[in-house]
C-alpha cells in the first residue's frame, strides 16, 4: 500500500443518511482535526459542538462553520440524529458524544 492508498483508506467515505420526511443526505466520520475542534468547542458549549459535528460531517449538502448559527435554528431532532450518526461514523461512543449529558437521550 502506498501513501495515497493509505490516506484514502483511513479518511473513509461517505454514507447515506435518511432525514425522515426530507430525503437523503450524505455524511462522513470526522477527521482527527475536526474532532479536536469539536472537543474544544464542547468544553465551552455542547450544543455548538453538536452543530459543528453536523457541519463537518455533512458531505452533501456541504456546510461550513459560518452555517453554525443558521443550523442552530434547525429542528433539534434532526440535528441530534445527524450528530449522533456522524459521531458513530467517527468512532465516538455514545457517552463520549458532544450530545452526552445534555438531555438528548
Amino acid at each position: 500500500m502506498n501513501k495515497t492508498e493509505f490516506l484514502k483508506a483511513v479518511c473513509g467515505g461517505s454514507f447515506d443518511y435518511e432525514l425522515e420526511g426530507f430525503g437523503v443526505v450524505k455524511v462522513k466520520g470526522l477527521s482527527v482535526n475536526e474532532m479536536r475542534e469539536v472537543a474544544e468547542q464542547g468544553v465551552k458549549d455542547p450544543y455548538v459542538a453538536a452543530l459543528l459535528t453536523v457541519v463537518y460531517g455533512l458531505v452533501d449538502p456541504k456546510l461550513d462553520p459560518s452555517d453554525v448559527e443558521a443550523l442552530g435554528n434547525a429542528n433539534t431532532k434532526i440535528v441530534t440524529g445527524l450528530a449522533e450518526r456522524i459521531s458513530e461514523l467517527s468512532g465516538v461512543e455514545r457517552d463520549e458524544s458532544p450530545l452526552a449529558g445534555n438531555g438528548s437521550e
